[in-house]
């Protein structure tokens, strides 16, 4: 007789075969066999039939015992095609889907799963395969990536092992339902409001939910982190002012310092133009110099403060290391706004110095 779910949008996942008569001394009876029409789901609309369960595989107890599965032809029955499974002996009389698991190892009862490992972990897989130890299972899997940190793994931060949700809780409860229950759930995109209220009511149990999003703000905002930003930025705009303000006085002395020089050049014959090209191409190319060597000073300032702090503002060592972040177009917006204002007043004081005559500037 066929078998009804009435959950709405639900997926079969597994069947047990609960027995019908219980002995009179209690004890189950692995013994006899169990005959499955079809399934079918209840809808608005009436009832309709889920896929066949002829695909599906017997689940393995965790005494190697197992019932047999195969398609049946029904001679009295509602439908005429279902199948049969004897349970041979089998404690844990259960059937599933094959669940879409690699093909078995030798040695295991599935294939190797792909996994993200650290690099302590895998640096012990030989031909890119590791065994899992698991409660009461052993999982192959096959090591496709390596990563430094995992976020939530903090006892030992070297040592862990990332795998696909559903690809490990197909293996792990496919043939012991309950085995391994999530603690766990990660969600990559933006949630409702009321996620976390939601998810704090049954069947849930939420425990502590953390945003990304709230979290750095929360970092961010933090008076010692927002006062050390804020800081930092004074300074940076400190000594982009004090930079430039160099560079204009460097090109103002060195057009004093060649005043006489530039002027007898223009007595022999070198036109202005020449002269004010010529001025301000070797004046750009000192300026980018020093910008130059600005920029490595400030960069090996900054990689030194980070490396002498270790602790954050409690006096605790962070699991991750602190680490000075430089934001690069922040830092190439300034050095191009530097650069041209550098340009500007090469052109301005080149082209002042060069305005009176060669004759009086001789004279003078």
């Amino acid at each position: 007789m066929p078998i009804g779910a009435s959950l709405a949008n639900a997926q079969l996942v597994g069947v047990e075969l609960v027995p019908t008569r219980v002995p009179v001394d209690f004890k189950y009876d692995p013994r006899g066999y169990v005959d499955l029409g079809g399934i079918e789901e209840r809808r608005a609309g009436g009832w309709s039939p889920l896929p066949s369960l002829d695909r599906w595989k017997e689940a393995k107890s965790p005494d190697g015992t197992s019932g047999i599965l195969a398609p049946w032809q029904f001679e009295d029955a509602p439908v005429g095609r279902g199948i049969r499974f004897e349970l041979n002996g089998t404690f844990q009389p259960l059937i599933h889907p094959k669940l879409g698991l690699p093909d078995a190892l030798p040695g295991f009862e599935i294939g190797a799963i792909p996994a993200l490992a650290s690099g302590p972990v895998a640096a012990q897989a030989v031909d890119g395969l590791l065994s899992l130890s698991l409660p009461g299972k052993q999982i192959p899997i096959r090591v496709v990536g390596r990563a430094q940190r995992f976020p939530t793994v903090v006892a030992r931060p070297g040592q862990f092992v990332v795998l696909d949700y559903d690809t490990l809780f197909a293996a792990l409860n496919g043939d012991r339902p309950g085995l391994a229950l999530p603690s766990e759930a990660w969600f990559f995109r933006g949630q409702r409001p009321d996620f976390a209220a939601s998810l704090s009511k049954p069947p849930f149990r939420l425990k502590r939910a953390v945003g990304v999003d709230p979290l750095r703000a929360r970092l961010t905002n933090d008076p010692l982190a927002a006062g050390t930003s804020d800081l930092l930025t004074l300074a940076g705009a400190v000594a982009a002012a004090l930079g430039l303000a160099g560079l204009v006085l460097a090109t103002r002395a060195a057009l004093g310092n060649e005043r006489l020089t530039l002027a007898e050049y223009e007595a022999m014959g070198v036109t202005p133009r020449v002269l004010k090209r010529s001025v301000q191409a070797r004046l750009l190319v000192l300026s980018a110099l020093g910008i130059a060597a600005g920029l490595l000073g400030a960069l090996l300032a900054v990689r030194l403060v980070g490396a002498t702090v270790a602790v954050t503002g409690t006096a605790t060592r962070p699991i991750l290391p602190i680490e000075p972040v430089v934001p690069w177009p922040a830092l190439a917006a300034v050095v191009l706004a530097i650069a041209a204002a550098a340009a500007i007043a090469a052109a301005l004081l080149t082209g002042r110095a060069l305005r009176e005559t060669a004759a009086r500037r001789l004279r003078a």
